[in-house]
């Protein structure tokens, strides 16, 4: 009776059940509305947060830059012309200001040899630009300068040498080392065994050899400290502040000669035995036993610099240097007075006394000239002494003995194309090239071996060819022999060493064929398009376009031909697609062995090629779009189809 009494629950309407749901979703979407503008608070937030930072940044950065600048603000500098200056002081580098970097070590990957502090320029008491013998990095130098320590650079001032010999003095007074021991610790070649360089190494280590010699030379790092000590304490330099070395005197050069007879070529020995630095020693052998060289030079500037030296004061003078020279008034010395020869001497890259000299010399060598041959006339003087047929040039004998002029080339192509079994340059025999260049005495100067050159320069040559269609103009049966003695015909008519042209090069390859009785090949290329009864061809440049007749590859081919202008600049960027035009010929006939083509029988066609087109009548033969069927397989042959023509 209970359970009866109870009513059962009585269901929503279906309005309510409605405007429950609409509530529902009304407030899912304020819910995320919320959301998406909090999300935008959020991010403004952080935004203002980094920029406010950075405003931060920029009011540190202008009070250590003004800490710095206050420090060095009062010293004095070091003026232009005295030895040494400081490091410039860089404002768009932001780094010195920046905070301090993390402390590295041995095993960090940032680690650059010097270990840096947390903070400040001090391990363990000693500045980090003291501790050890390495070059600093641009972490280290604006660590110091963020701290005022502003590192100089170029010649030691005369008081830094001085500290640099007190300071030697100290450390051999401390630890008793003889007065000669200086090159056991500036110096830790190979001469010492490894043993004594190790145990060398720890003693220096163990004292703090290069703080201690750093002492008192904070704007100098240990590296720059010890390169100038080896030179101060070690080698014979004149005097500190000057640059260069003590002059050699006759008895060094004897005393070298003897040492190179003794030891050989151990350079780092007579260094040592000598107090002389290694490279130093080395030329000076050079420049004793090898006066050849001297000659050669002297010999190539006669050559190819006497006529510009004699050029450059025709300029300056008034009158005509011949007259000159040559006349026997002294009132024609004042010429000479207003010649500037530091100006002339920045041309040649010599000293204004050199070249003073060598103008001397020679007005000796003209003068001595005229009376021999008994010539007065300064034109005539000139032809006759420089060789030359017309002012301004030099003798083209003089020039072929120093570069590789075109006639030379064209002579080591042809010596080139007697190797055997050449099909490509890489086939080439540097080597072999190289001993039948020798044997043929053709001289030029060059830092590679001669065969390298000419073979690097034929292939550039060549590549240039290929580029202005010269190579595709040749016939189909031509041979990379036939490729070479173009080029060696070519430039055996481009007298000179100036760079082949285009336009010339043409010229010349159309002259070559019509020696060989070659036929020019000509670049025809069809384009698949609408069919058109007797379409027009169309020009451009050496290639000739006609729409129509070739439908045999699966993307759709260009419906025009392209612009007489040719293609715009976009267009050229692209990466040209082989499936859109098929560049055939005349000659060879079109290759379509790569081509995926499945053939069936199509209607006959009413396309006829024009008159133009100088091939065959059945070379080509229009397809129309039932040709190609990428579903069916092969059924019947064509009507008037050639079965050789399936293989090509």
């Amino acid at each position: 009776n209970k359970m009866s009494s109870e009513q059962p629950k009585k269901r929503p309407s279906r309005s309510a059940r409605r405007k429950n749901k609409f509530e529902k979703k009304k407030e899912r979407v304020a819910n995320k509305k919320h959301e998406v503008q909090e999300k935008k608070i959020q991010e403004k937030k952080a935004l203002l947060d980094d920029h406010l930072g950075n405003l931060i940044n920029v009011y540190e950065h202008l009070e250590k830059r003004i800490e710095v600048e206050s420090t060095y603000s009062g010293q004095k500098r070091i003026r232009n012309g005295e030895t040494g200056r400081y490091l410039p002081l860089n404002e768009d580098d932001e780094e010195w200001f920046n905070e301090d970097l993390k402390e590295l070590d041995d095993t960090d990957p940032e680690y650059t040899g010097i270990a840096l502090p947390p903070a400040g320029i001090l391990v363990d008491g000693i500045p980090f630009h003291h501790r050890t013998n390495t070059q600093l990095d641009s972490i280290h130098i604006n660590r110091l300068r963020k701290h005022g320590i502003l590192l100089k650079k170029g010649f030691f001032a005369q008081e830094e040498d001085e500290k640099i010999r007190q300071n030697w003095r100290e450390i051999a007074d401390t630890y008793d080392l003889p007065d000669d021991s200086a090159q056991d610790y500036f110096i830790l070649d190979k001469v010492n065994k490894r043993e004594e360089r190790i145990e060398t190494l720890r003693f220096m280590k163990q004292i703090g050899f290069y703080p201690k010699m750093c002492k008192g030379l904070l704007n100098r790092s240990a590296n720059q400290v010890m390169a100038r000590a080896r030179k101060l304490l070690v080698y014979n330099y004149a005097c500190s502040g000057k640059k260069g070395e003590a002059p050699w005197t006759e008895e060094e050069e004897d005393q070298l000669l003897e040492l190179y007879k003794e030891l050989g070529a151990s350079w780092s020995q007579i260094s040592r035995i000598m107090n002389r630095e290694r490279a130093s020693v080395f030329k000076q052998h050079e420049k004793l036993t090898k006066p050849k060289k001297k000659a050669a030079v002297e010999e190539k500037w006669s050559c190819l610099h006497q006529y510009r030296l004699y050029a450059t004061i025709k300029d300056i003078l008034l009158k005509h240097p011949m007259k000159v020279i040559l006349s026997q008034k002294k009132s024609y010395e004042k010429y000479e007075a207003d010649i500037d020869w530091a100006e002339v001497a920045i041309r040649f890259s010599l000293q204004p006394e050199e070249c003073q000299r060598r103008w001397t010399e020679l007005k000796t060598a003209l003068r001595e000239f005229s009376e021999k041959n008994e010539l007065t006339d300064p034109r005539e003087m000139e032809e006759k002494f420089f060789g030359t047929n017309k002012v301004g040039q030099i003798d083209s004998e003089n020039r072929s003995l120093y570069f590789l002029v075109n006639e030379k080339l064209a002579q080591c192509v042809e010596l080139m194309k007697e190797q055997e079994g050449i099909t490509r340059m890489k086939d080439v025999d540097v080597e072999e090239l190289t001993r039948r260049i020798d044997e043929s005495k053709i001289s030029f100067k060059t830092s590679w071996a001669k065969g390298k050159r000419v073979k690097w320069r034929a292939r550039n040559i060549l590549y240039h060819f290929n580029r202005w269609k010269i190579i595709e103009s040749m016939p189909t049966d031509s041979t990379f022999q036939d490729e070479l003695d173009l080029l060696a015909y070519i430039l055996r008519n481009t007298p000179g060493t100036t760079e082949l042209e285009k336009l010339k090069s043409r010229q010349l390859a159309d002259k070559y064929f019509e020696e060989r009785g070659w036929e020019k090949r000509k670049h025809v290329r069809l384009l698949g398009s609408e069919e058109i009864e007797n379409p027009p061809p169309l020009i451009v440049k050496n290639e000739i376009f006609y729409t129509g007749g070739l439908k045999v590859i699966k993307s759709i081919a260009p419906s025009q031909p392209p612009d007489a202008a040719g293609p715009s600049k976009k267009k050229r960027k692209r990466k040209r697609r082989a499936s859109s035009v098929q560049d055939v010929g005349c000659e060879p006939k079109p290759k379509l062995e790569n081509l995926d083509i499945e053939y069936e029988s199509p209607p006959q066609s009413s396309y006829q090629p024009t008159e133009n087109l100088e091939h065959e009548p059945n070379e080509y033969y229009d397809l129309d779009d039932n040709f190609y069927n990428e579903e069916e397989d092969y059924k019947e042959p064509l009507s008037g189809w050639n079965p050789e023509w399936d293989n090509q």
